[in-house]
């Protein structure tokens, strides 16, 4: 925990104590303010370590706020809060992660229910969740194993099974929760409700090690002495509501009381009840004896009223809803910072939390060196003020006027496995066109058992011209890839032993050369011609980024930093952001254009479809209404005189940035000082754009964003000729 979050929650702990020292069983207190409800979790934490305490929000997004100013203010806590979502909540990351938080609440209930005050924990819920079904404890442990080093209890081949039964899916290498795989005498798994997976080394059936590893690298990394592996498949499982297995003597923080009363769903229900509410209110009653803390606005009447003095801080959060103005904004936030830094020098306790290191970075620039204000790194809703206590936190969203929305964690999609090897014979639909290593393309009509050598051999028949077929053992199914070709041509099947398919394999080898020589000459053109090395520490640069709605994803931000290291590099970037939908291309693109926009230069912006480039027009402009950046598209769907205005002021500077389809690259589209072109969906431009694109990697930053790069492109990036960031 932060020392100065240590001193504001000590503050907010003897408070408390003095304003309730627990005559009533129930009180009221006003509407916790951004990070306050934090604070006096964990301050009823602190006065009573032996009991649970139980903080109830209004719903999901309210819950993962709540959570994330938890981890924020106390980020090296011994026991973690544990976090209840409801069981189908909007914005989850998918019902692998639900269920880990869930089992790992069911874990604890179970400890607790052994010995109650041993077992103390800080609980996040909401008043669904409290109400909706949870594995019972006593089930759960059952269902689960525990494996410890030097144990012989779980036999290697068993243990395979029993997981598999658990609902574990077994994979090549295991990159997320609920997956398991096996490599001689090596089981990695990763349980739903662990932070990391877990690699078990046996020697026949004991086992030998475990250790922790890193999913991205499949590095070990720490040691275990035992782990606990539940079940995957909760459904299974018999189940009740929590509300009526928690602790006696429990502690319950409502927040905003009024609002989670309306919410309240019975399970099963579509809409919230207030005959819900009056459930969950009769089940808590029942936890006697309970101490209760409504907080609303007004605070709830007919109990007593905490005397709690705390509010909003005072930052520029009221701003958020007014015409984003960067100058005034800016002048403001000067302002603020000096009021801050006054306080701080009065005696005041001023910490301020920013999203990242280099917010950190350019705040400091704007606070005299010797200010007492404590700057601290990590993500808060919002920021709060304790008069009495002369304690004031403020997040981002108060020295940024805007409110932050947690990004909801990145679930890639379901793919189709469109090209590429086979990996599973039933990805095939008949009908397919596939490509023979051997053989040349032909079409996938479906599999059969044929009689071989005196056995019974399952097969892939491939249909061939003149009505020829190919019968391929399944076990050579490595031979076999999908056909990836351009769309609205007729393919022509190979002939089994004919010549054709020798000679396309030659010709694709040739063009393969021509190819690695052109790109030797780009590249060869690239590295000895000097790069613009942009400046990215200007204060608008800044502002722009603090105004990003969403909170970066990890992977965002990787991808942010690597196109801006390139901005800032004396050499052209030529870089792929590769993620499916989703996750995030767009912003990387806007920023890179913003970037080279204040430095003096235009960016293009090249579509596929006109549909898609006025969707990129609207996105730039909403992105970036209130910077002097003047965004235009070019589209068919324009008047000769609209076109050829835009054209002029693009050649002579009063254009900033360009979206539009392949008309972009026509040799009437003068830039007068172009830096950036991003290019969506590469792979599908026809050849003479790609060779036009080709000549422009060699003069100017060019960034390609895309979901599905063609197998050229790919392998361009993962040889390094061209940077790739996923």
């Amino acid at each position: 925990m932060h020392d100065s979050n240590t001193q504001m929650v000590d503050a907010v702990a003897q408070s408390l104590r003095e304003a309730w020292p627990g005559a009533a069983p129930a009180v009221a207190a006003p509407l916790l303010e951004g990070a306050a409800a934090a604070q006096v979790a964990q301050a009823l934490q602190q006065l009573h370590p032996n009991a649970w305490v139980i903080v109830v929000t209004s719903g999901p997004n309210e819950l993962e706020a709540f959570h994330s100013d938890l981890l924020t203010l106390a980020p090296d806590q011994t026991l973690p809060p544990l976090l209840l979502p409801p069981p189908e909540a909007e914005g989850s990351s998918g019902d692998i992660e639900r269920d880990g938080a869930r089992l790992a609440v069911a874990r604890r209930l179970s400890e607790a229910v052994a010995a109650p005050s041993a077992s103390p924990a800080l609980l996040a819920t909401t008043a669904t969740a409290l109400l909706a079904p949870l594995p019972e404890p006593q089930a759960v442990g059952q269902a689960g194993r525990m494996l410890q080093a030097g144990s012989s209890e779980h036999g290697f081949e068993a243990l395979v099974a029993a997981l598999s039964e658990a609902g574990y899916e077994r994979e090549s290498e295991v990159v997320a929760k609920g997956q398991m795989s096996v490599r001689g005498g090596l089981l990695d798994v990763w349980p739903p409700d662990a932070p990391l997976p877990v690699r078990v080394d046996f020697f026949g059936d004991t086992i030998e090690t475990l250790r922790t590893f890193d999913p991205a690298s499949q590095r070990s990394t720490e040691a275990l002495d035992a782990l606990w592996i539940p079940p995957c498949d909760l459904a299974r499982l018999p189940a009740a509501a929590p509300v009526g297995r928690l602790p006696e003597g429990a502690i319950f923080l409502w927040l905003d009381h009024d609002r989670i009363a309306a919410t309240t769903t019975a399970p099963g229900a579509a809409e919230p009840s207030a005959a819900a509410w009056e459930s969950l209110r009769a089940a808590v009653a029942q936890r006697a004896p309970r101490r209760e803390i409504f907080c609303g606005d007004p605070p709830p009447a007919g109990i007593p009223t905490l005397p709690l003095r705390v509010g909003a801080p005072p930052g520029l959060a009221g701003l958020a809803d007014d015409p984003y103005q960067p100058d005034l904004r800016m002048a403001a936030r000067q302002k603020l910072l000096a009021d801050l830094d006054a306080r701080a020098r009065a005696g005041e306790c001023v910490v301020i939390y920013l999203d990242t290191a280099g917010g950190l970075e350019w705040l400091a620039r704007d606070l005299p060196p010797d200010t007492p204000i404590i700057l601290r790194r990590g993500v808060l809703s919002g920021g709060c003020e304790w008069p009495g206590l002369k304690l004031v936190l403020l997040g981002q969203p108060d020295i940024y006027a805007l409110r932050k929305r947690s990004a909801r964690a990145y679930t890639p999609p379901a793919t189709t496995g469109r090209g590429g090897r086979i990996e599973r014979t039933e990805e095939l639909q008949p009908g397919e066109l596939v490509v023979h290593i051997d053989h040349g393309i032909g079409r996938f009509e479906g599999t059969r058992e044929i009689e071989r050598d005196g056995r019974r051999v399952e097969v892939l028949t491939i249909g061939y011209a003149d009505g020829a077929r190919l019968h391929v053992p399944t076990s050579h199914a490595h031979l076999l890839s999908r056909y990836i070709g351009i769309g609205g041509r007729e393919v022509a099947l190979h002939r089994l032993g004919g010549r054709r398919w020798q000679q396309d394999k030659i010709k694709a080898e040739r063009s393969i050369v021509d190819f690695a020589a052109a790109l030797l000459e780009v590249q060869a053109r690239r590295a000895s011609r000097p790069g613009i090395a942009y400046d990215l520490s200007g204060p608008w640069m800044h502002a722009f980024e603090a105004a990003f709605p969403f909170v970066e994803t990890p992977d965002q931000t990787r991808c942010i930093e690597a196109v801006k290291a390139d901005l800032a590099a004396p050499r052209p970037m030529d870089r792929l952001i590769c993620g499916d939908a989703g996750y995030g291309k767009t912003e990387v693109a806007m920023r890179a254009a913003f970037a080279v926009v204040m430095n003096g230069y235009q960016a293009a912006v090249l579509c596929p479809t006109t549909v898609l480039a006025d969707q990129h027009h609207a996105t730039f402009r909403e992105r970036m209404a209130a910077f002097p950046v003047r965004i235009e598209v070019l589209s068919r769907f324009q008047p000769r005189s609209r076109r050829a205005a835009i054209l002029a002021d693009l050649a002579a500077g009063r254009v900033d940035i360009l979206i539009g389809t392949h008309a972009i690259l026509q040799p009437g589209v003068k830039f007068k000082e172009l830096g950036l072109v991003v290019i969506d969906e590469e792979q599908r431009f026809g050849v003479a754009h790609k060779e036009r694109l080709k000549q422009m990697r060699a003069m100017v930053d060019v960034l390609t964003l895309s979901a599905t790069p063609i197998p050229r492109t790919l392998y361009m990036s993962m040889t390094g000729a061209r940077d790739m960031s996923l």
